[in-house]
């Protein structure tokens, strides 16, 4: 993870290896309920503004052997019908916990991500994204092949409404079964799986 130059530098990355093991435990409860699932663990996260062609989103960078078997299951035709989100935030970085489900089957697929509100590529994204009505996740790995998830719902990934600043900050994160305070909820989830040109 690529953490921000300031004092809460080691405060965030405190928070984000709680979010990954917040992921792992949100993941064996799915299995538990007979879902299958898919764990990402990002490399890098990057708010993109169109500074890298005309990909506006989140480019998410994970393992290979992960991005196979992402890939695996949007071939076979997974469906993703329903998408939850956690936010929750330390200083100006916002901290995402995601689960795109597709509930015929009950596979899920779960991923964490961040944005720096002091970043002027995360506020061009946010301000994008809130006037399209989407937000785009670039789940991609190192060779440039990418799945891509469109959700309709762009607030799904802004700022919590409240940013709490204290070091002690405790992850909920979405569950399969019930509502919990912070779980966000679209059902308008469209996927893209595709490959760089070899020209």
């Amino acid at each position: 993870m690529t953490t921000p130059d300031d004092p809460s530098a080691s405060q965030v990355a405190e928070l984000w290896e709680d979010l990954l093991a917040e992921l792992a435990a949100t993941a064996e409860q799915y299995r538990a309920g007979g879902w299958e699932t898919v764990e990402l663990h990002p490399g890098d996260v990057t708010a993109l503004s169109g500074q890298y062609g005309d990909r506006v989103g989140f480019d998410v960078l994970v393992p290979d052997d992960e991005y196979r078997a992402l890939e695996a299951w949007f071939d076979a035709g997974l469906g993703v019908d329903d998408c939850e989100v956690y936010r929750t935030a330390v200083g100006d970085v916002v901290l995402l916990l995601v689960v795109v489900r597709d509930e015929t089957d009950r596979r899920a697929v779960l991923y964490p991500a961040f944005y720096d509100l002091d970043d002027g590529r995360a506020r061009s994204l946010l301000e994008t994204v809130a006037r399209s009505g989407a937000v785009r996740t670039y789940l991609r790995r190192l060779s440039g092949d990418y799945v891509e998830l469109r959700h309709d719902d762009p607030d799904l990934f802004a700022p919590p409404p409240t940013v709490d600043r204290s070091a002690d900050v405790d992850v909920d994160p979405p569950t399969p079964d019930g509502p919990v305070d912070d779980r966000d909820r679209s059902a308008d989830v469209d996927v893209d799986v595709d490959a760089p040109d070899d020209g």
